[in-house]
């Protein structure tokens, strides 16, 4: 049987050719008809009738599809014109996924189940992937129904669009472009692509849905896949657009809940050249040794991304998420497989059986396609999973309960009730007050003839003190329960009684209307009480006091007259010889306005109890005073000295005194008239009263918050079901502040002569389902106000020109891609979110407020100023606070400031359980620093928050809320500790206010004899319903701080747009060419090259629209008046601060620490702790090791020859030491040495002196003056221990030592032999000790001489120089004794062993030698001189061998001397002794035994000498 193989091959060579090529080109042919057969046996027949319109179908129902169907060709960036745009390069999968719609709504037509007798239509356009594109469709999707063009309209509840659903897109950018426009009108859009969780907020996105799961649950599945494996230290990468941002923020939000670090967060350039960014991630990916990355990116930023994987050979695990992982632009790279693991996540979905039949195209889409076939829920997740949060105004309750309680009340109000201690206590006051006021008048009604009286005011006196009795009286009302008519009366009585004595003679109309306006304008108690929020149990109930300002306009009028009173008499000359009465009224006005003074911020910061007993007591006071100083001298006068109350003492007051009263307050009025008229330009007289809408040629658009919403977003089921009707003030001021703008450069006729500049000012009531209306409105048609869709928009003029506002990052992002897309001018006062410096995305945004990345950078650069590395970063959940924390935190880590933690304060749902949440987890992290970047609301909420946990520390603050009144006018915030907060570089708007007061004077006098319009919310015509009775009692609307210092922001944004058209209308001093038509983008082209200079302040736009201005850096002062604003530094590229002026909110008034960790040592590096690199512990720096740089996290070896001490910040050359002469030790050494030799060569003189004497010759001769002579020899080789060594030196120290003590050691050797020969063998000692003592003596010494020289030599030649030796030394010191090296060991051990053992050998020798009897013992001496040498050098060993070198150098030098002086005591000394004291014995008879060789006498004892007597 023939193998498979081999049949084969022999059936193959058996086919002739022609039959091989008829089976070549039948084979693929039947193939297909194969496959043709199978799908038309398998498809339904109608699929026969498909038309063959790709993306336009009739249908009695429309439905949109938004593809990518064609990608970008052109550059966005150079774009100058609205359809300068190209996409001609065709995108396979977004081709495919139109083709799946196509499929799918005939399927539905063809099935008739759904929608029996109903025909499915479609309109699919393309998105090119570009925001720029998406914006045309989307206004065709919403055109009217019947003709195609989208109108303005007040109510678009009954408003039908061609298109009833939107299909698409498909990723989260270009949903951010146009999902709220669609939310507007509540038109369903349901995407297959958009994943971010964003977009599951009903409230900014109600008509969105998608058929793909959130990033939300993707992100959680990365933390578990995370968490499975323990890895816990990871980076992330994202693209740097919607998708990408969050992504990146919600991993690293979960991750940290999770303990898991993120070493590195990286984005990567979607509308700039990413390949530089792509490299440095990388680098600082590898860098942090992280080998699992995350990366959140679009398919073509993760395909540049991992090119350079490749290209760099990194290897790691890649974990992709759903929108790369699969995707062709990743999965073809080649070498791909060289990156490591990739795990990547995708979604769930099935196959679309028909797809491939249907569209016979290849490759297969179906992978994707269900997503746009089912639109069951909101995300692709389990029903009950789905969390809907809906926000909700608070309510006013009218019932309210403490903490812990089981029910709730209504409020209970206390008053000053007449038993209440205060009450009785002001009574009486009152009571003793108005009794003294009564006995003044008393005195003077009795004496109202005389002369002082009548000097006095005569009558008019008596009425002073009347009206002040009748004020103190009055002052009776703030006791007991008060009421309506008490409320009514309570404060203009009291007004109008001290009027009269402090203005008798001036008419009393004018408080008179002071008081009726502010009993007018202000609520009854009923009326406060019901509006009144009720937030407490229990709560004093006063007397409302407003409005505020008529208060202060009442008390600030009496307090001029009696300032008035003071300047007139302060100056007057004093009578000659007559009564002061100047000088009575002169104190008497310095006392009653130095009360007052002081009660202004005494009752500004007190409750509503204190502020009504603070009130009684200031004016009680101030009547006092006033009586006292100028009646009670009048009465001691009247009383006391009746002669002098004649007319010579007061002729000078008799008859001016009523002219000067009556004249002076004239006076005064007429002055501050004049000025106040002359201040004012002519134009005011003629503005118009219409605050939001001005005709003209030109018109400019303006977008401000001027109301708040107040009803709820998430309940909203039709487009106009939005209610704002509470008053911005904020913005309303600054439409004002445009208004004035417009007025005067249409007054002035300087930048646009002969043009007239209008706007149309609407509400963005800071919601995007608000904003889209008027958007549209700016976009319409010029010529017939509508919005139709063009195919180019290129000459279609716009009914505005350009754009002011809006103020917040938020709205700006839900328009100005839609602004962009027509290339219309935006300019925003406010919105400072560094993204919209992308002029790719936003190409026509500009802004007159820094952008946030200045801002950030100066937030950095004041912590690194103060050493504060440990904080918190807060922000709303909304773009402005959003971006700006991802902003401050990526930039702080750069600087290695750690973030502790990042919280964000939700703007669209309740926000107080997350505050909560928020401030809890602040106040356990220990950070004492914290950057706010949210908007004036929620930071009041936070505070608010903060206030009520006693929480302190340092708040820096963003621009958007650090001088906003919601902030600063919160009861105690100045108990939260220190606010910093950075402004804009601004400047006041001078004519504001008076503009601002002419307006609303104007506008109350037309309006006052004119009903009011209807209140219809909503309605564009009328933006703002309740500003119908806007008086010039409003005036704060332009007076507040936060108002002051923004309306230039606006100011200098309506000059910039005139500036504009001045350049594009090329206008001269005297007219402009008259415009036939102001197209939007021409203008865009002027605006880029203006500079305008506004009162010296030079206003100009870099290539991103960014102005070139500052900001302030402020902090929060509290102060006896009030709240101050202290200026106290400035950023403008730098950061300059004065640190004196700071005022630190701490217990002791020093700046505050916020680290995790105390900063480190020199010499310390940081072991981080945890995975916050500021949390470490500090650890030494080894000995040989350096701390290279602060922050270090490991020390640096020192580099070879270089050593340091423990905790060392550098190495150093070693240092080395020695004996120098001018040391101390070298000093006592050559002290030593110098004794040590005189000693000996005061011996070698005494011997030399009797060398011819028996005990000389005995003792050696000649020879024991050589020893001498020796050991002088080695003691002054000791100096060679001293001074820097070389290597000379240390070739001759121990050699020449040992040399030197060879000689007398050997020779002390001879005569012991010698000894020991007499004494051993006496009777050969006669014949041979001549031979011993003479040749003998000689030749032992050579021979010992020759053996230590041969020692020597090899010591030498064996042993390493010094500079051999220190060049092969280990370094491991900085500073070191340098001696020379005793190398080899075992030489100096021999060479000192040598001696050693010669000493020993005399000691030996002589030991047991028999003493002679009646001679000199010679052998005791050598015994006890050889001992003690042996002695001393036996002791030396074990202290020389545990010593360090300079030590070892000593004990040497001093172990020589002490042996050498040993020798020569024990050994000479005696016969010193001998040949000085008793020369009569220096006898051959007590020498005989070493001179002749007889053999000794016994020993035995000597006879007892005889006295001369016992003879």
């Amino acid at each position: 049987m023939i193998p498979p193989s081999e049949s084969s091959t022999v059936i193959t060579h058996k086919i002739d050719r022609k039959a091989s090529t008829c089976i070549m080109a039948v084979s693929p042919t039947l193939l297909v008809l194969f496959w043709v057969f199978k799908m038309t046996s398998a498809t339904p027949a109608w699929f026969q009738n498909i038309s063959t319109s790709l993306f336009n179908l009739p249908g009695d129902i429309k439905l949109g599809g938004l593809f990518p169907l064609n990608r970008l060709t052109s550059n966005l960036s150079q774009r100058t014109e609205p359809d300068q745009i190209s996409c001609d390069r065709i995108d396979t999968y977004g081709l495919g996924m139109a083709i799946a719609m196509k499929y799918t709504v005939d399927e539905i037509n063809a099935n008739q189940i759904l929608l029996p007798g109903i025909q499915l239509g479609y309109e699919i356009y393309d998105t090119c992937l570009q925001s720029a594109i998406i914006v045309r469709p989307t206004l065709s999707l919403l055109s009217a129904k019947h003709d195609n063009t989208l109108s303005v309209q007040c109510n678009y509840t009954n408003y039908e669009t061609s298109i009833s659903a939107v299909i698409g897109p498909n990723n989260s950018e270009m949903v951010s472009v146009i999902g709220k426009l669609l939310g507007f009108f509540l038109m369903p859009q349901i995407s297959y692509g958009a994943t971010s969780e964003k977009f599951s907020d009903t409230a900014l996105y109600p008509s969105f849905f998608r058929t793909v799961p959130s990033d939300k649950w993707q992100v959680e599945a990365m933390v578990l896949l995370l968490e499975e494996f323990n890895w816990n230290w990871v980076a992330v990468v994202g693209s740097d657009e919607e998708y990408g941002q969050r992504g990146v923020q919600d991993f690293s939000k979960l991750a940290a809940n999770k303990s898991i670090c993120v070493a590195y967060q990286g984005l990567i350039p979607v509308y700039t050249d990413p390949e530089p960014m792509v490299k440095t991630i990388l680098s600082n990916i590898n860098s942090t040794k992280a080998r699992v990355v995350i990366v959140f990116s679009l398919s073509n930023q993760a395909e540049i991304f991992f090119k350079e994987v490749i290209r760099m050979k990194l290897k790691g695990v890649w974990i992709g998420s759903t929108s790369w992982t699969i995707n062709d632009a990743v999965t073809s790279l080649p070498d791909i497989q060289t990156v490591g693991t990739i795990l990547g996540f995708v979604e769930q979905t099935q196959s679309v059986d028909l797809l491939r039949a249907y569209t016979f195209l290849s490759p297969p889409v179906q992978q994707r396609v269900e997503k746009a076939r089912s639109t069951e829920s909101k995300d692709s997740i389990p029903a009950a999973l789905i969390v809907l949060t809906v926000y909700q105004e608070p309510t006013r309750h009218k019932t309210w309960s403490l903490a812990r309680s089981s029910r709730c009340t209504d409020p209970i109000y206390d008053y000053l009730s007449w038993d209440t201690p205060e009450a009785l206590l002001l009574t009486l006051a009152i009571v003793l007050v108005v009794l003294f006021m009564g006995s003044v008048v008393v005195v003077f009604v009795n004496h109202r003839e005389t002369v002082l009286v009548t000097a006095s005011g005569g009558t008019l006196s008596i009425v002073v003190l009347l009206g002040l009795m009748g004020a103190c009286l009055s002052l009776l009302l703030f006791l007991g329960q008060p009421g309506d008519t008490v409320c009514r009366l309570q404060l203009p009585l009291i007004s109008a009684f001290q009027t009269v004595p402090l203005s008798i003679i001036m008419s009393i109309s004018l408080q008179a209307g002071i008081c009726g306006w502010f009993v007018q304008d202000g609520p009854s108690l009923s009326e406060y009480l019901a509006d009144r929020r009720v937030d407490f149990v229990r709560s004093f109930l006063a007397c409302p006091v407003s409005p505020l300002s008529g208060f202060a306009l009442m008390q600030g009028f009496i307090a001029a007259m009696a300032l008035m009173s003071f300047m007139c008499t302060f100056m007057a000359t004093k009578p000659l010889h007559q009564y002061n009465l100047a000088r009575d009224i002169t104190f008497s006005s310095l006392i009653y306005c130095v009360i007052w003074v002081t009660f202004i911020p005494i009752y500004i910061g007190l409750e509503e109890k204190r502020r009504a007993i603070i009130h009684v007591s200031f004016i009680l006071a101030s009547d006092l005073g006033l009586v006292a100083v100028y009646y009670i001298p009048k009465c001691y006068f009247l009383l006391k000295t009746p002669e002098l109350n004649t007319a010579d003492h007061f002729c000078t007051f008799l008859e001016a005194s009523t002219c000067i009263m009556a004249v002076s307050p004239t006076l005064l009025v007429l002055f501050w008239i004049f000025k106040l008229t002359s201040a004012t330009p002519a134009w005011f007289q003629n503005i118009s009263t219409s605050l939001f809408n001005l005709p003209g040629d030109i018109k400019l658009g303006g977008l401000f918050p001027l109301n708040r919403l107040t009803s709820n977003l998430s309940q909203r089921t039709e487009p106009d079901q939005i209610i704002c009707d509470r008053i911005d003030t904020y913005g309303l001021g600054m439409a004002i502040a445009m208004k004035y703008t417009v007025d005067e450069i249409n007054a002035n006729q300087i930048l646009l002569p002969g043009i007239q500049l209008g706007y149309e000012i609407y509400d963005t009531c800071r919601q995007s389902a608000v904003i889209v209306r008027p958007t549209i409105s700016y976009l319409t048609a010029k010529s017939n106000n509508l919005l139709s869709v063009e195919c180019n928009y290129t000459n279609y003029e716009t009914s505005i020109s350009a754009v002011i506002g809006p103020y917040g990052s938020e709205m700006v992002s839900v328009i100005a891609k839609l602004l962009g897309f027509f290339l219309m001018p935006q300019i925003s006062y406010g919105a400072t979110s560094e993204k919209f410096s992308d002029k790719v995305l936003y190409p026509s945004f500009f802004r007159t407020v820094p952008s946030d990345k200045w801002q950030v950078e100066a937030m950095v650069l004041l912590l690194e100023e103060f050493n504060w590395n440990w904080v918190a970063v807060v922000g709303s959940d909304e773009a402005y606070g959003q971006r700006g924390v991802q902003d401050f935190s990526k930039l702080a880590a750069n600087k290695s400031i750690c973030v502790a933690y990042q919280g964000l304060i939700p703007v669209y749902t309740d926000p107080e359980p997350m505050v909560k949440t928020i401030l809890s987890n602040i106040n356990s992290t220990k950070a004492r620093v914290v950057i706010v970047f949210a908007l004036s609301n929620q930071a009041e909420i936070f505070f608010k928050e903060v206030i009520r946990m006693k929480l302190k520390g340092v708040w820096i603050s963003s621009t958007s809320w650090g001088i906003h009144n919601q902030v600063t006018s919160l009861p105690n915030i100045q108990s939260v500790g220190t606010i910093l907060a950075f402004t804009d570089v601004t400047q006041n708007v001078d004519l504001l206010d008076a503009y601002t007061h002419a307006l609303l004077t104007k506008l109350s006098e037309e309006r006052a004899h004119t009903p009011p319009p209807a209140q219809i919310s909503g309605n564009p015509s009328n933006p703002c319903p309740n500003c119908w009775n806007l008086s010039p009692a409003n005036i704060s609307l332009v007076t507040a701080p936060v108002v002051q210092r923004s309306a230039f922001s606006v100011y200098a944004a309506i000059y910039s747009v005139a500036q504009a058209l001045h350049n594009l209308l090329q206008c001269n001093s005297t007219a402009c060419k008259k415009p036939v038509k102001i197209y939007p983008w021409k203008l865009l082209e002027a605006f880029k090259n203006i500079s305008v200079n506004l009162s010296g302040t030079q206003i100009e736009f870099d290539a991103s629209g960014n102005p070139n201005v500052g900001y302030n850096l402020v902090e929060w002062v509290w102060t006896e008046s009030g709240l101050d604003f202290k200026d106290i530094g400035s950023f403008n590229e730098k950061l300059e601060i004065n640190k004196s002026l700071f005022t630190w909110h701490t217990e002791n008034s020093e700046v505050p620490q916020s680290t995790c960790s105390a900063a480190c040592g020199e010499g310390q590096v940081h072991r981080v702790k945890g995975f916050h690199s500021c949390c470490f512990d500090c650890i030494d720096c080894l000995p040989g090791t350096y701390q290279a740089q602060d922050g270090d996290i490991q020390c640096t070896p020192c580099p070879p020859r270089q050593w340091s001490l423990a905790r060392s910040s550098r190495c150093t050359d070693p240092i080395y030491d020695y004996l120098s002469w001018d040391t101390p030790e070298a000093l006592l050494l050559t002290l030593a040495i110098v004794l040590v030799v005189l000693f000996m060569g005061s011996v070698v003189v005494v011997f030399v002196n009797h060398r011819e004497t028996v005990l000389v010759t005995a003792s050696g001769g000649t020879l024991s003056i050589v020893v001498l002579l020796g050991l002088m020899g080695a003691c002054l080789s000791l100096l060679l221990f001293l001074g820097q060594p070389g290597d000379t030196v240390c070739r001759l120290q121990l050699p020449l030592i040992s040399a030197f003590q060879t000689v007398p050691l050997s020779i002390i050797m001879s005569i012991s032999l010698q000894i020991f020969f007499v004494s051993e063998f006496p009777n050969l000692a006669a014949s041979y000790l001549h031979v011993l003592r003479g040749p003998g003596t000689w030749l032992l010494l050579l021979i010992c001489c020759a053996v230590q020289a041969g020692i020597c030599g090899w010591f030498v030649q064996d042993g390493p120089s010094l500079s051999e030796y220190l060049a092969d030394r280990r370094v491991d010191f900085v500073r070191s004794f340098l001696a020379c090296p005793v190398l080899p060991f075992s030489g100096f051990a021999l060479m000192q062993g040598f001696i050693a053992a010669m000493a020993l050998m005399s000691f030996m020798c002589t030991f047991m030698a028999t003493k002679p009897l009646h001679q000199y013992n010679l052998a005791r001496d050598i015994t006890f001189s050889s001992l003690i040498y042996c002695v001393i050098w036996v002791t030396f060993i074990p202290i020389y061998i545990g010593l360090g070198e300079k030590l070892r150098s000593i004990v040497y030098v001093s172990f020589i001397l002490a042996s050498d002086l040993g020798l020569v005591a024990v050994y000479y000394i005696p016969k010193c002794y001998f040949l000085l004291k008793t020369a009569e014995l220096n006898t051959a008879d007590h020498f005989c035994t070493f001179l002749e060789g007889l053999q000794p006498t016994p020993a035995q004892e000597e006879p007892q000498t005889q006295t001369e007597s016992e003879q």
